[in-house]
């Protein structure tokens, strides 16, 4: 008996190993992992705006926001990742006018989460418009870019329909600001707190909400819970 049922026990950890469907630090088989990061990257690509958003604000006489047009497409630079993305923030009234380029990475990591680091670039009208063309940055390295402001990680995981993301405390911490006080010595200027943000993607979707960080237990704004108002919500645009 005893026999037997140490075979069975090989058996079941051969099978285990060899289907890859034994569970990791995050709940889920390093195969259901795999497969959230492909789907993940199928859905992020797209041009999103916030047209539904400022519509229904203007509906409800809340205070007006931009209307603004966000472009994700796919980009291949080995020398940051092997899933990333370039973003460009723009007014819908003007694309001329930007807000914002970013290349955003993404990776597995051992928690079971979608790891995303954001990275800046150094000279932004190198990069304008550079969805249009996005082989340009095949040749791109580590001095085109620049750290970013706050905390720049995410940890995304999976949920029914969506994925949702907060920062990632082991690399987002809180920093209490020095009290006036305390002496300090000459050198760079401090850096701002870090700030809270919470992401959602779902197929048609992208939300995120940013706001410095406030004292402990704060309420903070969360994606789809009413009265979120400081939630940005963009629609991805039929192509």
């Amino acid at each position: 008996m005893v026999e037997s049922t140490a075979r069975v026990g090989v058996i079941a950890l051969a099978l285990c190993l060899a289907l890859v469907s034994c569970s990791t630090p995050g709940g889920r088989t390093k195969r259901e992992r795999e497969a959230d990061l492909l789907e993940f990257g199928n859905w992020l690509p797209g041009i999103y705006d916030n047209s539904v958003q400022v519509h229904l604000d203007e509906q409800a006489g809340l205070p007006q926001r931009e209307s603004v047009v966000v472009v994700i497409v796919p980009v291949y630079t080995p020398s940051i990742g092997d899933h990333v993305f370039f973003a460009e923030s723009m007014l819908a009234s003007n694309p001329q006018h930007v807000n914002s380029e970013q290349l955003l990475s993404f990776a597995l990591d051992a928690t079971g989460a979608i790891a995303e680091t954001d990275y800046a670039l150094k000279d932004p009208l190198r990069w304008r418009t550079a969805y249009l063309n996005p082989e340009v940055f095949e040749g791109l390295q580590a001095p085109d870019l620049k750290g970013m402001s706050a905390c720049p990680r995410l940890a995304w995981r999976r949920l029914e329909d969506r994925f949702s993301a907060v920062n990632d405390e082991r690399v987002c911490r809180s920093r209490k600001p020095a009290s006036s006080a305390t002496p300090v010595a000459p050198g760079p200027a401090a850096k701002p707190p870090a700030a809270t943000v919470l992401a959602e993607l779902s197929a048609d979707e992208y939300a995120i909400v940013r706001r410095p960080e406030g004292p402990p237990g704060a309420a903070i704004a969360v994606p789809g819970v009413a009265g979120a108002e400081s939630l940005e919500r963009f629609r991805k645009r039929v192509q």
